[in-house]
């Protein structure tokens, strides 16, 4: 049975994929909190020890709570969406896991050309929350 782990386990999506299930994978979640605290080193260490087949990245601040964190603390609300899914990111790669991140749609903001839009469109974000997801996406594809 494949090991599937979803970060964000407490939160929105994250608690409603593993109360949902995906089929025959054995689902697993950090502990609450650990991604707040962690650095690095620890979150490729965990991955490393977990051997997930795959991740799912749903730990995410949201919009509203991002723009309160960063008018208090402008480098967490970054470290939390931009450097936070680099690194886990960069352990599902050197892991072999597969990864499944999730982004917003605020990375659209100001696009004014009706949907479906392209996977080619320049975007430039009006928003810091849509700029760090944007930068955020940009990143862990690298």
């Amino acid at each position: 049975m494949k090991r599937v782990l979803i970060t964000g386990g407490s939160g929105f999506l994250g608690a409603r994929i593993l109360q949902q299930g995906l089929g025959d994978a054995e689902l697993c979640s950090l502990p609450r909190g650990f991604l707040a605290a962690a650095g690095e080193a620890e979150v490729t260490e965990t991955i490393q020890k977990l051997q997930p087949a795959a991740i799912v990245h749903a730990a995410t601040v949201d919009n509203y709570t991002f723009f309160r964190m960063f008018m208090d603390d402008p480098e967490e609300a970054h470290r939390a969406n931009v450097e936070l899914p680099v690194w886990v990111a960069k352990a599902a790669c050197a892991s072999g896991a597969k990864l499944l991140a999730f982004s917003s749609d605020q990375v659209y903001a100001g696009i004014t050309q009706p949907g479906p839009l392209p996977e080619t469109l320049p975007l430039q974000p009006t928003n810091v929350y849509g700029r760090c997801k944007l930068e955020m996406e940009q990143r862990v594809l690298e």
